[in-house]
């Protein structure tokens, strides 16, 4: 953790900057507003909260001419003693919450219901965000059960209710936490660790401890950067461009590059913000460039000589290791990758970075502060070995952790857990893409409290799965004859016995597929939860005599998962029905999270819009075709989910996984009508 004296020294420099303070008090009149304007949530119509409450800033006026200049919590400095009068003598109009963005302009554009039911959904937060019986916490998860309401927003608007008492939960403070050295895990812990900090740093209430947080995460306060104090040298990764097509120059040149040459000398920016502007002007969508401005801030202002770098190609192979030998140069010689700096190269070669010790894979990556990275990658460069694995460390794993990225509700994820832990065997259905393998692996470390894989184990059922494999039987042997075999679930149960203390998971994937009299047995009765333990014990088909006998302990859970669109499959037989819980999973397209987890990975509100409304009436269509399909066959939100390997989530993107994941399946889904198929196919890609 950073000490406290240097964040202090920092939160001090962030009072003093005018921009930043004039910003603090515009939050502060706007949250004093707006806990006017929303206290009788019977007025409020859906327009007023979308215009005043939804997004950041839709217009500020000053004597009734609208000025800009609001963007990233700041005000630009040509308009700070414009603002600063007019705020002082109540000429200051403000529009929006001037505290937090939002991934689109409305509320709920997702929400597939009318006006009126966004409108009272609207007001049941706001009476929720009202109730002067409920304490801060209570009323954010509250308000986050409202559908199209999120963690965001939920926490955001409570926030303006106790700035004193509560504070913002969402992406930039988490990531300015953990820059600082905090640490935390859910919401609760959270508002542990900020209220310490604002004790530490003296902060007047939560409104300006935010701000500081956001301009921390931005990179526009630095942390720990003493001008008088010599600065230790700090290590990075650049990457040699696709390929590595780039290394070959950076070896023969003695240098390192970056591109975005239509920037020009960087050094006619002074700070991050003005260069994210400036590439925003050169993007096609709205998304902000973090990554781009960061890589550009960093290469030009924060490198320095004496620094060193590892160039690398993709996450997996570093190339080369040296020690940078200038200052920023900026060479307009050149034909691309104008923006330089000198490296003596000490080491060149090819090394495989070990499994788990990935770096990100931005251009330009400030890695000192990532042991995992760092110790065995120097290792293997100096000695062409790597470092034995380190012991494993598995840290508690909670449910609150478990929620982030699942298109659930914390308490249908509960409801499944209760069910797992009473009935100790649940099957997860639906339709293909919503999520069962995810969801699985999600219960299954929540209720091992850890993601400790050694007690997770995982198969596939098909038609040759045999009890054999499962549970016991003879195999050949490579010297001639044949010897009894455990089976993969036979070894996991003797694995749970010798460790009662701990839980264990099985999870079985399209556990339908296979003949599942032949492949549990006499199991069907063991894997009962109230025939658990050694008081049940049986002797199985190839035991060598009745002394023999084996039972499924008690700290051994089941999860089975079913794709209810196969055809394939017969219908699972009661006897193996009655022992497991049934959860039926859904498309969550409609769900906050699902819309959170694309705006977060910078896809445009468009395309997401675009997903939302296309898949939606997709699935409406195979919904209402009951007699071949139903809601069993409707497509699932995971197709839509963006990958690494995902260059950017345009238009194109969309209409590639329509090509090729979603239109082979509605020809399978209408293999009977070819027309229907290829029409529906028609008007996702149009």
């Amino acid at each position: 953790m950073i000490s406290t004296e240097i964040v202090a020294r920092a939160f001090q420099e962030f009072r003093d900057n005018d921009s930043y303070h004039l910003a603090v008090n515009v939050r502060r009149m706007r949250a004093e507003q707006l806990r006017k304007l929303l206290s009788n949530p019977d007025i409020v119509d859906l327009d007023f909260f979308n215009r005043e409450v939804w997004v950041y800033e839709s217009v500020t006026k000053i004597n009734g001419e609208k000025i800009s200049g609001f963007s990233d919590a700041t005000v630009e400095p040509s308009k700070i003693a414009i603002v600063k009068n007019a705020l002082s003598d109540s000429r200051l109009e403000l529009h929006g919450n001037y505290t937090w963005g939002s991934g689109s302009r409305v509320y709920g554009p997702a929400l597939r219901i009318d006006a009126n039911e966004k409108l009272e959904k609207v007001r049941k937060a706001l009476r929720v965000l009202n109730d002067s019986a409920l304490p801060p916490v209570e009323k954010s998860k509250q308000i986050e059960e409202v559908p199209g309401f999120g963690p965001n927003i939920g926490t955001g608007l409570v926030m303006l209710w106790h700035p004193t008492q509560f504070a913002i939960y969402n992406k930039q403070s988490k990531e300015a936490l953990k820059k600082l050295g905090i640490e935390f895990t859910d919401l609760s812990s959270f508002q542990v660790a900020v209220h310490g900090l604002k004790e530490t740093v003296q902060a007047d209430d939560f409104l300006e401890l935010d701000a500081f947080l956001y301009q921390v995460n931005q990179g526009n306060i630095k942390i720990g950067v003493d001008p008088v104090v010599e600065r230790t040298a700090r290590y990075w990764t650049i990457n040699a461009g696709e390929g590595g097509r780039l290394w070959n120059r950076f070896q023969s040149e003695s240098l390192i590059s970056i591109g975005w040459d239509f920037l020009g000398d960087l050094r006619r920016f002074p700070s991050k913000d003005q260069i994210s502007a400036a590439i925003q002007q050169r993007r096609e969508d709205d998304s902000p460039p973090v990554n781009d401005s960061l890589a550009c801030y960093q290469f030009a202002f924060e490198m320095r000589p004496g620094d060193l770098v590892f160039a690398k190609q993709g996450r997996d192979q570093i190339l080369g290791f040296g020690r940078v030998s200038s200052d920023y140069i900026y060479d307009e010689t050149r034909s691309e990758h104008r923006n330089i700096r000198r490296v003596e190269w000490t080491a060149v070669g090819s090394w495989t970075v070990p499994e788990g010790a990935l770096p990100p894979t931005k251009t330009l990556t400030d890695v000192s502060d990532y042991q995992s990275f760092l110790e065995p990658v120097l290792r293997l460069i100096e000695t062409g070995k790597p470092l034995p694995p380190p012991p494993p460390i598995h840290p508690p794993y909670t449910v609150e952790q478990a929620m982030e990225g699942l298109f659930l509700s914390e308490a249908e994820f509960r409801s499944m857990l209760d069910a797992l832990a009473r009935k100790q065997n649940i099957i997860l259905q639906g339709p293909p893409g919503v999520g069962k393998t995810y969801i699985a692996r999600r219960l299954a470390q929540v209720m091992i409290g850890s993601q400790d894989r050694s007690k997770i184990n995982m198969v596939q059922f098909h038609q040759s799965y045999a009890y054999e494999d499962f549970i016991q039987g003879w195999r050949p042997r490579e010297s001639g004859g044949f010897e009894r075999r455990d089976g993969v679930f036979y070894e996991f149960c003797q694995k749970a016995k010798n460790d009662p203390a701990s839980n264990y998971v099985f999870i079985i994937d399209e556990i339908n597929r296979g003949n599942l009299s032949k492949i549990f047995g006499e199991l069907l009765m063991l894997i009962e939860g109230d025939k658990r333990g050694p008081e049940y014990a049986l002797s199985l088909t190839y035991a060598r005599d009745i002394s023999e006998q084996f039972f499924v302990p008690k700290n051994l859970f089941l999860i089975g998962m079913m794709n209810t669109a196969d055809r394939s499959l017969a219908m699972v037989d009661y006897a193996l029905r009655r022992r497991f819980t049934f959860v039926d999973l859904k498309p969550a397209f409609q769900s906050n999270s699902f819309t959170a987890v694309l705006e977060e990975a910078d896809v445009p509100q468009e395309i997401i819009q675009l997903v939302v409304d296309r898949m939606q009436g997709l699935n409406e269509t195979i919904r209402n075709d009951k007699t071949r399909l139903g809601p069993g066959f409707e497509i699932g939100h995971s197709f839509f989910c963006p990958q690494e390997s995902d260059v950017s989530c345009d238009r194109d993107w969309f209409r590639s996984i329509i090509r090729s994941e979603i239109a082979p399946l509605l020809r399978e889904y209408w293999f009977d009508d070819a027309e229907q198929a290829e029409m529906l196919i028609r008007g996702l890609l149009e």
